[in-house]
Formats: structure tokens, sequence, C-alpha cells
């Protein structure tokens, strides 16, 4: 799931702040901030996947770590000013306050990108991001074990808990099937616009989902795994050295189920 989140050779990259083109002196104060919450999305003929869910999100992150209200008509007015000329990308929408009670709206177009063929290979380490529940600009930790996954032979890092308890990977969420229902491991985690798509589509076909502890332990005594985020659902094959070979049977429909959600214009 990491490297179909990266730009390849000779991509582009688009970028407004406030609905203007973003400047260096812009970049600059607003990358060397390390400040911030985002929501990161899939546009696919100027529509998007849960739209409704990534501006909930906007809201309820900016009135958690800045205490006011955002104006999220306006946000969507900014993300529509650069889907209009890229119909077809990876969009992120960063909000960040560099002065008190008044928000800037950083609107980032790139490639559109497609989950991987999978399934993935994880390898586990102990780490719970700062914040998890958030989606917010502080991401060192991720890229660290992220990237140390990837040097080891693995596609991403799976993050457990002090208990030995499953909590995310370092860009999706991640969730066992058991007797064709999905369980979300319950950890520090942020709860993520693809879990929240599966479960409204799960309720919508009366299979709700369940939250419980899942310990890194018990990973092979479920029928599967999966990994989701804003390119998509995939299957887990691997933790660490133990296989998991049922894995992409398993997921399969959850796969389906996910991408016949109809998308939202943005």
């Amino acid at each position: 799931m990491r490297a179909a989140s990266r730009p390849g050779p000779g991509s582009w990259v688009e970028a407004e702040l406030d609905g203007a083109p973003l400047t260096v002196e812009d970049a600059l104060a607003v990358g060397m901030s390390g400040d911030g919450h985002y929501s990161s999305m899939q546009v696919r003929d100027g529509s998007v996947r849960g739209l409704a869910h990534h501006l909930a999100r906007l809201t309820s992150s900016h009135a958690e770590l800045y205490g006011g209200a955002l104006d999220v008509d306006s946000v969507r007015g900014l993300m529509r000013r650069v889907v209009e000329r890229r119909p077809d990308c990876s969009l992120r929408v960063q909000v960040v306050e560099l002065q008190p009670e008044v928000p800037r709206v950083l609107v980032v177009a790139r490639p559109a990108a497609a989950p991987p063929a999978g399934p993935l290979r994880l390898a586990t380490y102990a780490y719970v991001r700062p914040l998890a529940h958030l989606k917010h600009a502080g991401t060192f930790g991720q890229h660290v074990y992220g990237r140390r996954a990837e040097q080891h032979g693995f596609d991403d890092a799976l993050f457990v808990t002090p208990t030995g308890h499953l909590a995310e990977t370092s860009v999706s969420n991640v969730a066992l099937v058991r007797d064709g229902s999905l369980v979300w491991p319950v950890g520090a985690s942020l709860r993520g616009i693809a879990w929240q798509i599966l479960d409204d589509a799960l309720d919508a076909v009366g299979t709700p989902s369940s939250e419980a502890l899942v310990h890194r332990e018990d990973v092979a005594a479920f029928d599967g795994m999966l990994a989701c985020s804003s390119v998509g659902v995939v299957a887990v094959g691997a933790v660490d050295d133990e296989d998991l070979p049922g894995s992409a049977a398993a997921v399969a429909p959850f796969v389906a189920l996910h991408d016949a959600v109809p998308l939202d214009p943005v």
C-alpha cells in the first residue's frame, strides 16, 4: 500500500493554498510548521468514495486540534477548484492554523493511485502513533517503520501496542475475517475512511462488523486479513514469517463490497 501512494518518476504535482497557487514561502510555512490535520482520497471522474466521511473527518479534527469551526462548504469549494482541472487524481486536503483562528487549506493533487495486487506482507513493530485517532501531519514514525519494513523485504509495517495487540499499518487500517464477517482490532489507531465505508456497506447488507482486542499471536486463527486505505482494500498474505494462505479468498468479498460503493461528486 505504501508504494501505491507514492508519485513515480516524471509524475506531476498541483497544489493550491486557500485557492491560490502554492508559493515557495507558503510551502515552507506549512511544511516546517509540522502542524495540521488532513484527509487523503482517490478522485475518479471528479468524484470520491466516502466524501461525506472525509469532510466530517476534517470538521471534527479541526474542532479537536484548534477548538474552532471549519467552513466545510468552503473547503469543498477549494477541493473542487483543483478537481475540475484534475478529475482523476490522488487528492490530499490539509488544514492548519498558522495564526490562531485562521484556517489555511492546502489542496494537493498527484497522479491517481491504485491498490497493489497483493497479497501484502507485513512486518510487525512495537509502535503507537501519537494522537493515533487523528490523521495529522506528525508522520515521522510511520515513515521510519514503513521504510524499515520495506528494507527487510516487506510491503509495510504493522504496528502493535506495548501489550502485543494489533493497531494499524503505517498507511492503512487492518481487519481480520472470521466466518464471513470483519473484526477490527481495538488499538491505538485511526478509524479510517475505508473502514467507515466498509462498515456502512456491511450494515446495509445485514452483516455488521465487530471490534475486539486481537493479539499478534492470534492472527493465524482467523480466516484472513485485509488492509484498507484511500487506495482500496487488499488481502494480507503474511505477517512476519507467518503465511496466511486463505487470506486472498476470504478477503475477496470485502474488496468487491468496497468497490461497489458509489462515488460522490466533489
